[in-house]
């Protein structure tokens, strides 16, 4: 476990709890720009069971809120 953490952090400069969550919003970003479902939607598509939780988070990591790049 410590290794696959070690490793995660050398190749990738993030934690692996970090490198998820970056995933997540990456992919909810692309879902919003991409598609035309719901925030509430593309939330629980990308792992989030609460609404409210998932906007703070993406306004937390792309500055915008969901809607606003929708």
């Amino acid at each position: 476990r410590s290794n696959l953490y070690r490793k995660i952090i050398s190749l990738t400069t993030f934690s692996p709890a970090e490198l998820i969550r970056n995933i997540r919003m990456q992919h909810a970003a692309h879902l919003l720009k991409t598609t035309g479902i719901r925030v509430n939607e593309v939330a629980l598509e990308v792992g989030y069971d609460s609404a409210a939780k998932f906007r703070q988070a993406f306004k937390k990591h792309h500055g915008v809120l969901p809607s606003e790049m929708a």
